[in-house]
């Protein structure tokens, strides 16, 4: 396969002696969304953040295997995770801006990642990334307020314009619409759709037909495995997995 951007094999995950994630091996395309879909505690959002070593804040957490990202491996001990997750950005289920201006929500990693060498690069930056997150024009007179006064909806576009100003290359989103009203779900899956032409994005949901929307390649778990993983087309349409095809027709759940 070409332009692989991240590539995982046989990732063993354990929370103290609870095996997880069993044997996974799956290939994530460049500048593709890729859903991984599952009934809830298959280990979809536990494989996800594998991808940025989340996983290692959980004491009890180990993780074996193999997961490159361009080639290498983002469990060497030489590989900074701070630095790692300024590559691999993530979103979540609520919406987690930090309780300071939206313009800090998004200035602060490259504060603290040194990208902005004076004022104006800084504002560059913020409105860039606010730019990317197609919420500038409903923030740019209102910078200094807090991140934590805009609506839900607003509140998730502004965490991904504070992934995105780090210059990620890869973006991780856990559920990020679940706590959302359609219109807001809307716009996010727009925005998903434009990320894309930049980013290698892999999102986890709950929503089939989000799923079918959104990506171009599907993965399903299932209690830890990963069953079957494809073009998302022939996942929803012609499974080769008995498994794949009782969860999308709602036989299991």
């Amino acid at each position: 396969m070409d332009n692989i951007k991240i590539s995982a094999s046989k990732v063993q995950v354990y929370y103290g002696d609870n095996h997880a994630i069993k044997d996974v091996d799956v290939q994530i395309k460049d500048k593709t969304v890729t859903a991984f879909i599952g009934p809830s505690g298959c280990g979809k959002s536990t494989f996800l953040r594998c991808l940025n070593r989340m996983n290692d804040t959980i004491d009890i957490c180990r993780v074996e295997g193999d997961i490159l990202i361009d080639g290498e491996d983002i469990y060497d001990r030489r590989v900074d995770p701070v630095q790692l997750r300024a590559k691999v950005g993530m979103m979540f289920q609520k919406p987690n801006p930090f309780p300071k201006s939206i313009y800090d929500n998004v200035a602060y990693g490259p504060r603290i990642h040194g990208l902005a060498r004076s004022k104006t690069d800084l504002d560059e930056i913020v409105e860039k990334s606010l730019r990317r997150a197609a919420i500038w024009d409903e923030v740019k007179d209102r910078l200094t307020a807090p991140g934590t006064g805009l609506s839900g909806g607003q509140q998730q576009r502004l965490c991904i314009a504070r992934a995105v100003a780090t210059e990620p290359e890869v973006l991780l989103m856990d559920e990020p619409c679940s706590a959302l009203d359609p219109i807001a779900t809307a716009q996010v899956e727009e925005l998903i759709e434009e990320l894309r032409q930049s980013y290698a994005v892999v999102i986890v949901t709950h929503s089939m037909q989000q799923a079918a929307r959104v990506s171009q390649n599907t993965a399903f778990f299932h209690l830890g495995s990963l069953v079957e993983y494809g073009d998302t087309n022939q996942i929803f349409t012609k499974p080769s997995d008995p498994r794949t095809e009782s969860y999308i027709t709602g036989r299991i759940g």
